[in-house]
């Protein structure tokens, strides 16, 4: 080659190197004994290089690809090593300590690397690296840096994760405020663990209580959550947990959401109340279920659980809305609960990937939404064990009372079986004194007292009353109908003498024959029994059952009679006048229907009640 062209070469490659130079990036440099300077988010040199391939030296001759990057970083991939680079100075004459503190603790790997006396000094953290065996005993990756009067170092920070699509931030902080921020960061999380704790174990001794699935869903929820809170505060390396250990338990916030969507079906009993829904939610818990087993398999697929959270949190919500609506048992408290639910999974997703500003109070805002949603959710299974109670205690005296009529109907059974044994004129127990259709008394029990009270002396007012045209109305209807007017008539002749004369034990009411109703009234006058008689044809208006012709509604006839026991007087005496009465007052009362032609009620005589 000739001269002139190697001059030419050599002229363009020291032109092409002083270009570069002049473009290198320069590493970003700080003075420390200026804590003004670092207070807020700083700049470093960055560089991505393949995962574990370069060393600290080999980053040191890249300076020409060096890029610009916020102390508020975002971490892109899992399989790159992410180097930061930032010079920092003493200008000052004092020893100066600082530390270094990465505020988020998922690194793998968070090493230091300085240069001094030609020799690379190494400080390795990160979760591969056991509590016990750091320098600096700190659940977040932490660094002490130490610089002589005017000494200046070059700091080199590799970090990487088997996360990613996440934000950290790197502080270079006084000693004070770091133990200050430490100390701050453990009361947050032990306050939350304590109080979740708490809460969990209260409800776990309440699902052994009543065992009911709804809270062992409620625990398993709250405890997924729990343990993934424990393990994203770091607290598990105070257990000496390993790396791999570390980030399998991952797949607990996985489990957290499943639960929590069981939860939710469970609470607002969706098979029930939405159907649709809730084959929709059981596909969610099963994905949630099936991310869960990859994240255990590989903590990268956390990316499938990045993707469904918030979606899922939406649903969840939009689910409480509908059933409130729908006015679903326990909706309020859901609602509320899933919406502070909501508030803390949007901020700490939001924060992690720097779609909003971090600060430690959204940085530690999910804590808080949680353990309000916990205390609710909580608030919820208390108020359904009232709920639970309620409706036990209901049915247990549903229960006690059906026991006492079934004891008392096996007294009365026993009792009249101990009458007619001691009775030899008796063969039927107290259940033949009520008629087989109506349960009124019956015809013999009807006898049996009228010869009591017969034999007592005092004045008896006898009451007939007769349903018009039964016979027809059975040959309409049928008998099983005819049955059922009988239980209605009857029910109205029994209530309007039982409100009309409510403490005579001896005032009676039977079924006498057919359609006919016999009611005693001792020491009543005839004009107190048409009273009666009156009342009970208002009431069976009021119940308007049609007659047998469907064009007019059943009617009574009424029959009267009034006697004072005397030597030559029986009851049948009494029974005899009262039929007369009633037999004299139907044809009257044929006569008037035939030629009024009318359905309106009419008085006949002043014995008789009717309406046709």
């Amino acid at each position: 080659m000739p001269i002139k062209a190697r001059l030419t070469l050599i002229l363009i490659l020291l032109s092409t190197l002083l270009v570069a130079k002049a473009y290198a990036t320069e590493i970003p440099s700080y003075n420390i004994a200026d804590n003004q300077q670092l207070q807020e988010q700083f700049e470093l040199a960055y560089i991505q290089a393949p995962r574990k391939e370069m060393l600290p030296a080999d980053i040191a001759k890249l300076k020409p690809k060096y890029s610009i990057r916020s102390s508020r970083f975002y971490i892109p991939s899992v399989d790159a090593d992410h180097w930061f680079i930032v010079r920092v100075e003493n200008n000052s004459d004092s020893y100066i300590e600082r530390m270094l503190r990465i505020d988020e603790g998922y690194f793998s790997e968070a090493s230091l690397f300085f240069l001094r006396n030609d020799q690379w000094n190494t400080e390795l953290n990160g979760l591969q690296i056991p509590l016990e065996d750091r320098k600096v005993k700190s659940l977040h990756p932490s660094f002490l840096i130490e610089l002589a009067p005017f000494e200046t170092k070059v700091i080199y920070l590799k970090l990487n994760s088997h996360y990613y699509n996440l934000t950290a931030g790197i502080h270079i902080e006084p000693m004070a405020q770091f133990y200050k921020k430490e100390q701050a960061n453990l009361l947050i999380y032990a306050a939350y663990l304590g109080a979740a704790l708490t809460i969990l174990i209260y409800n776990l001794f309440l699902y052994l209580s009543i065992k009911e699935k709804l809270y062992l869903y409620y625990f398993y929820q709250g405890i997924s959550f729990f343990v993934f809170v424990f393990l994203y505060s770091n607290f598990d390396l105070y257990l000496g947990t390993s790396e791999t250990i570390h980030y399998m338990a991952t797949t607990s916030i996985a489990l957290a959401m499943a639960f929590l969507i069981i939860f939710a079906r469970e609470m607002l009993d969706t098979r029930s109340n939405m159907p649709k829904v809730d084959i929709l939610l059981l596909l969610c818990s099963s994905l949630f279920f099936l991310i869960a087993l990859l994240i255990l398999l590989d903590v990268r697929n956390h990316r499938f659980l990045l993707m469904l959270v918030m979606p899922t949190s939406v649903l969840l919500l939009a689910v409480g809305v509908k059933a409130l609506t729908q006015k679903v048992v326990l909706s309020k408290f859901y609602l509320i609960g899933s919406s502070w639910h909501l508030i803390g999974l949007f901020t700490i997703t939001a924060v992690n990937t720097g779609f909003i500003s971090y600060s430690p109070f959204m940085r530690h805002a999910y804590l808080a939404g949680s353990l309000i949603e916990l205390t609710l959710f909580s608030f919820a299974l208390a108020y359904k064990i009232k709920v639970l109670q309620e409706t036990k205690l209901s049915k247990q005296q549903q229960q006690v009372h059906s026991e006492h009529e079934n004891s008392q109907h096996l007294r009365q059974l026993i009792d009249n079986q101990a009458i007619a044994l001691s009775r030899a004129n008796q063969h039927l127990d107290r259940l033949s004194a009520k008629d087989n259709v109506t349960f009124l008394n019956s015809r013999q029990h009807f006898d049996q007292h009228l010869s009591t009270l017969w034999q007592e002396g005092d004045s008896i007012c006898l009451l007939f009353c007769d349903i018009n045209h039964f016979t027809n109305y059975n040959q309409s209807y049928g008998y099983p109908a005819g049955d059922q007017c009988l239980i209605q008539v009857a029910d109205v002749i029994e209530s309007v003498v039982t409100d009309l004369i409510p403490f005579s034990e001896a005032r009676l009411c039977s079924r006498f024959a057919g359609g006919k109703f016999a009611v005693i009234l001792p020491q009543l006058s005839i004009d107190k029994a048409s009273f009666i008689a009156n009342e009970i044809s208002d009431r069976l208006v009021e119940l308007a059952l049609p007659d047998y012709s469907g064009s007019a509604h059943i009617s009574l006839c009424f029959g009267y009679a009034q006697m004072t026991p005397f030597a030559d007087k029986t009851p049948q005496d009494l029974v005899k006048q009262a039929d007369i009465d009633l037999l004299r007052n139907k044809v009257t009362q044929s006569n008037v229907a035939e030629k009024k032609n009318s359905s309106a009620p009419y008085h006949v005589g002043s014995t008789s009640i009717s309406h046709g």
